[in-house]
């Protein structure tokens, strides 16, 4: 499961760089990771409404849905004729019944083993949070620095989550 805190055109082309999220506007680009349930959040202020490839999310917010400019965003798909990745993800009313619907239809047995990522966006990976069942994993490679501890995610009492967005300035 991929959780993205913030979608828009300045970090791609589709609002997510397909390379990360693993899920393409088309069959012409070729992805190598598997991403079960996509969420997004927030659409980013310089995206001006355009929310193109909002579409390849499972899931978003009310705070996305309501900052989309139809015009622009469709526009957007017609002129790259791809109008699927236009189609509007399952809409919940905070980010943390956004998260629950995407573990609740992951389809995963065992809790514990559920493999999450939580990013700012898809272009600035500095630092992004990991489940449980993604550490020995991520334990595993040279490339990767764990730090801290493995905790709860916190969900202020409108249940935004904790941005990872407000530490990572993009």
């Amino acid at each position: 499961m991929l959780v993205i805190d913030r979608m828009g055109k300045e970090f791609s082309g589709t609002g997510m760089d397909p390379n990360i999220t693993g899920r393409a506007s088309t069959t012409y680009i070729q992805t190598t990771q598997r991403v079960n349930r996509m969420v997004v959040l927030d659409l980013t202020d310089r995206s001006k409404g355009n929310a193109t490839g909002m579409g390849l999310a499972d899931v978003c917010t009310r705070r996305l849905f309501d900052k989309i400019d139809f015009a622009p965003t469709y526009a957007n798909h017609i002129t790259a004729a791809v109008i699927g990745h236009a189609k509007i993800p399952m809409i919940m009313e905070t980010d943390r019944r956004a998260v629950q619907v995407a573990v609740r239809t992951s389809n995963v047995p065992d809790l514990n083993r559920l493999r999450v990522m939580h990013i700012p966006n898809t272009l600035h990976l500095e630092h992004v949070e990991i489940s449980e069942g993604l550490l020995e994993e991520a334990q595993g490679r040279a490339d990767v620095e764990i730090r801290g501890e493995l905790r709860d995610w916190s969900f202020d009492a409108a249940g935004a989550l904790a941005n990872l967005g407000d530490w990572a300035a993009h």
